[in-house]
């Protein structure tokens, strides 16, 4: 019985060997090739949809007559129309669902169901516009079979790229249990058997040695090294595989794992217990509850990493002289460096090095952050309480939004030294590892609604931490629009700047 197969990665069998963990973990990091992602090929299949109507439009039109009105005149409205139709009504016929992906006959019969619908939908705002004699019967003819003659050979190419890499092994994501019991044993039985995509644990985790199962006696690993192993591979989900009695330890341990941003799944064994009030899953044919999930999900990180990077580049494109600007005001007031490197807490709890303009003296600065910036501090130089002020100081994060480190909205890194009345962050908020779970921002819900500034008293910091948990829990496009524009309105009025 075979649960990590295709690749060389340890069978179940395996479990036992004390090299499991380090093997699976050295495996997973140092493939040739990367997993594919199910949700990329569709993401693709989407991309090609909204631009095929339009080109293979372009392309009929030159192959039918290009000698009367330009294609835009004439017929290039009607493809956009169905441009942004097809997406919707191919999004509506299932056309887009990741388990169709490798059912070729069922993929095939989706497109062509969208297409019929497609194609009453676009006669019937056709014939409301009285627009149907605009354009060739020839062209509209040629257009709509060339147009699902193209869509169907897609999907049978989609359907072979998926089906060819999953026979490698190249198509899974990978799964960690917590809970080495002999549920556990049955539960990653179960796992082996999914296809698309296929689950891989890199290990089984449990703090408790005195209640190991015997088949996991010598490989089994603690819940710390399972968060330090979230910070340096992608982990998709953790299974907690502990007895459903155990529910105060299953929150105690999820309320820890909630520090990564994974899905966290508890698979318990439910014999004899009534289901509880968590939302519950279908976890591969076993019983599973939802106690959390990531809060972006893969299409909307893509497209909100994409987002970032894009506006952030465009940003220091047009800024390029205000920033050397503040160089040069940086050197000609305060000797020292430009930059102000201060290593904070990001994605999954991992360090990064967030960089700001300088605004202290060199000899006062505070690396660690223990010492909260206040009003009126005397190791802010003139240019720099201007610079603070007016928010100036913060523009270098842009390059950390270009990395990767950071996004245009989240919740505000802090220092990892900070302290408030002598405590650190964490021992006053219990919940305070849970913002990380986003990417932090330049701006976020919190500062938009006073929160901003040092944090004087503990209640100040759960308030903080409060409106960066709600901006996580309802986070949308539209939400970040938002905070954009409340920005904004802000930096006109600055408050708690200083």
């Amino acid at each position: 019985m075979t649960l990590l197969s295709q690749d060389g990665a340890p069978p179940i069998d395996s479990l036992a060997s004390e090299d499991f963990f380090i093997d699976s973990e050295s495996r997973l990091a140092a493939r040739a090739q990367s997993p594919l992602n199910p949700l990329h090929v569709i993401l693709g299949l989407q991309a090609i949809d909204f631009s095929a109507p339009i080109l293979i439009g372009l392309i009929c039109f030159q192959l039918y007559d290009a000698s009367g009105p330009t294609f835009w005149a004439v017929c290039g409205k009607f493809c956009v129309v169905a441009s942004v139709l097809s997406l919707l009504v191919f999004r509506l016929s299932g056309c887009y669902r990741r388990d169709h992906l490798l059912n070729r006959r069922y993929a095939v019969r989706k497109v062509l169901t969208g297409f019929f619908w497609l194609v009453w939908l676009g006669l019937i705002m056709a014939f409301l516009s009285k627009s149907l004699s605009d354009v060739s019967r020839i062209w509209t003819v040629l257009w709509l079979v060339s147009w699902a003659a193209s869509s169907v050979a897609l999907r049978f190419a989609a359907n072979h790229l998926v089906t060819a890499r999953a026979a490698k092994g190249d198509v899974y994501e990978t799964v960690a249990v917590v809970g080495a019991t002999e549920w556990a044993e049955q539960l990653c039985a179960k796992l082996k058997q999914q296809t698309l995509p296929r689950l891989r644990v890199i290990g089984i985790f449990d703090d408790r040695q005195d209640r190991v199962a015997e088949r996991f006696a010598s490989s089994v690993r603690s819940v710390d090294e399972l968060l330090e192993l979230g910070r340096r591979i992608h982990i998709d989900r953790v299974v907690l595989a502990l007895p459903l009695y155990a529910e105060t330890r299953i929150m105690e341990l999820s309320r820890r794992i909630m520090a990564l941003s994974v899905d966290i799944l508890a698979c318990p064994d439910l014999r004899g217990f009534e289901l509880l009030r968590r939302p519950m899953l279908d976890q591969d044919g076993m019983p599973a509850i939802r106690i959390s999930q990531r809060p972006i999900s893969d299409g909307h990180f893509l497209l909100k990493s994409a987002t970032d990077k894009i506006v952030s580049l465009t940003l220091l494109v047009m800024l390029v002289p205000v920033l050397l600007a503040i160089a040069i005001g940086i050197k000609w007031t305060s000797p020292g460096p430009v930059l102000f490197r201060q290593k904070r807490h990001g994605y999954n709890n991992r360090e990064f090095e967030v960089l700001k303009f300088r605004s202290m003296r060199v000899e006062s600065g505070d690396a660690s952050g223990g010492q909260q910036a206040k009003r009126g501090d005397n190791r802010v130089s003139a240019f720099g309480r201007f610079l603070r002020v007016s928010s100036l100081d913060e523009l270098p994060q842009l390059l950390n939004v270009l990395r990767g480190d950071m996004s245009l909205v989240g919740p505000r890194p802090l220092p990892i030294g900070m302290r408030t009345q002598d405590l650190y962050n964490h021992e006053i908020v219990e919940e305070y590892s849970h913002r990380h779970r986003v990417r932090p921002g330049i701006t976020g819900w919190a500062q938009v609604n006073g929160s901003r500034g040092a944090t004087e008293t503990p209640e100040q910091l759960q308030k903080r931490i409060e409106m960066d948990l709600y901006y996580i829990d309802h986070w949308s496009l539209l939400l970040d629009v938002k905070i954009l524009m409340l920005t904004a309105v802000h930096l006109l009025r600055p408050k708690n700047a200083f």
